[in-house]
């Protein structure tokens, strides 16, 4: 009798265990961590930035009490494509721990003048994810010195 009763005990805390792994999982994966709002100088998708060095603003969605954005990465390229492929990139900021989502500056190399851009960002938050990459946005660069005007 006490084996059997034994059994029975460990067949239904084995049961509790899986259940409570099943819910601590579920309730892992079912809050997630993303990214929204891209503007660029303030605005979306602007047209004619005449800044060499335009700031990226975002922000960060999630359901969780208390998420905040531990690091963010960025990337900047003139194919959407190539961009939402990783590859032909003008700038990867890397992995960036900060928690700052506002004005911040683009780091890569010298933009050309009348040259469209796009870009993307990702985020970390306070519980150990990663959001997916954002939806590309995009904004193009004015004339930035007299010399660019051609008109007669």
């Amino acid at each position: 009798m006490k084996i059997r009763m034994v059994k029975t005990c460990l067949h239904a805390c084995t049961w509790c265990i899986v259940l409570i792994s099943f819910c601590h999982a579920a309730s892992k994966s079912a809050k997630s961590v993303g990214v929204q709002g891209l503007r660029c100088e303030n605005r979306v998708n602007p047209l004619g930035i005449d800044k060499q060095r335009p700031r990226f603003s975002w922000l960060l969605t999630g359901t969780d009490r208390g998420l905040m954005q531990q690091a963010y990465e960025l990337r900047v390229g003139t194919d959407s494509a190539r961009l939402t492929a990783g590859k032909g990139l003008v700038w990867a900021s890397g992995k960036i721990e900060t928690d700052q989502s506002v004005y911040v500056l683009y780091g890569g190399a010298q933009l050309r003048t009348s040259t469209k851009y796009f870009w993307q960002v990702r985020v970390y938050d306070n519980f150990g994810r990663r959001s997916a990459w954002s939806e590309v946005a995009h904004w193009s660069m004015g004339l930035l010195s007299p010399d660019d005007w051609k008109a007669k």
